[in-house]
């Protein structure tokens, strides 16, 4: 289903595709880690070949500054954190961090998870208390525990651990 509504596709930041949602990005993660499980639990060449395939798709989308939504780079990128509670880009972000930590614990590989600390530390710096940074929050309770897992897996202690 992933590939059939283009949620695959989306990855590939195409101007001229109009299969872009706010929260396509998270079902395309969720499909990640749940086969990223499968992984852990039966080792399997093909689905391994896949999984690698899909996380070098979406490391590639990632922005240099480490924002990584597929909807808001190509359709809306002045929209960017402007309305967290109905657009579910923290959410999305937390289902991308929590499949970055479950390929890294099925694989070992650590490239999606430092693309998501990345993410991590982009996010880090446009919301806190401070001048100039945001205030705000998802309006899932997402973000906060994908946080903890990747704080948990990368053994780094950074701006948003």
């Amino acid at each position: 289903m992933c590939r059939n509504t283009g949620r695959i596709r989306a990855f590939k930041l195409e101007k001229s595709n109009k299969n872009y949602h706010p929260y396509f990005d998270s079902d395309f993660a969720k499909w990640i880690e749940a086969a990223c499980f499968s992984l852990a639990a039966a080792p399997d060449a093909n689905l391994s070949r896949t999984v690698d395939r899909a996380v070098k798709l979406i490391v590639a989308a990632q922005q240099p500054n480490g924002y990584l939504n597929t909807y808001f780079t190509v359709k809306n990128p002045a929209y960017v954190f402007k309305d967290l509670r109905e657009q579910h880009e923290l959410y999305s972000a937390g289902h991308l961090m929590e499949a970055a930590v479950a390929h890294f614990y099925a694989t070992g590989k650590r490239a999606f998870l430092e693309a998501m600390m990345k993410y991590a530390d982009y996010i880090a710096s446009a919301f806190g208390r401070e001048k100039g940074k945001k205030r705000g929050y998802c309006g899932h309770p997402e973000i906060e525990l994908a946080l903890v897992k990747l704080y948990r897996a990368s053994g780094e202690k950074d701006s948003w651990s």
